[in-house]
């Protein structure tokens, strides 16, 4: 672009603060936390746990970072995403667990914010973490992580400078 012509040219992008990490931590934690309810409640409905869902909470995580930190990318928001990520899987888990201890023992018996809820779920967390578990949870922190690092999701990469080409 031509200066002069009432267009402005970027610069470089400047360097994130200390704020701009807090933001982007907490769309990060917003984004996790809506896949881990959304995981939880597809448990209860379905009574069954999909673990691909925990790829959707690693999405949501990524975009949430990438959201609120205005689009920029970079290392220091990858691992924001990530952490996210993995924070919005046990959420997920613990919402879930919440909703079969309803399921089985009467509605009202567990809350997502009693201390004794929280209790019981950390007592029994070791088993309700099993391989495949991992698993999903190393796909959505892969996937968090990607998606700051400015790759985005494959076509939809939003640092993509060049429409896609229809094998890619």
């Amino acid at each position: 672009m031509e200066p002069g012509n009432g267009l402005t040219v970027p610069g470089p992008p400047r360097p994130l603060t200390i704020t701009d990490m807090v933001v982007a931590a907490i769309g990060g934690l917003v984004g996790a936390a809506v896949g881990g309810l959304i995981w939880g409640l597809l448990v209860a409905v379905i009574d069954t746990e999909l673990g691909i869902v925990a790829i959707g909470v690693g999405v949501l995580a990524g975009f949430g970072v990438v959201l609120a930190a205005r689009a920029r990318h970079g290392v220091p928001l990858q691992l924001i995403a990530a952490v996210c990520a993995a924070v919005g899987i046990v959420f997920g888990k613990y919402f879930a667990f919440v909703q079969v201890v309803n399921d089985r023992f009467g509605p009202g018996t567990a809350s997502v914010f009693d201390g004794r809820t929280f209790s019981a779920f950390m007592d029994v967390l070791g088993d309700l973490f099993g391989g495949f578990d991992v698993l999903w949870i190393v796909f959505a922190v892969y996937t968090a992580w990607r998606i700051p690092q400015g790759q985005g999701f494959g076509r939809w990469a939003p640092g993509r400078s060049r429409p896609p080409t229809p094998a890619g």
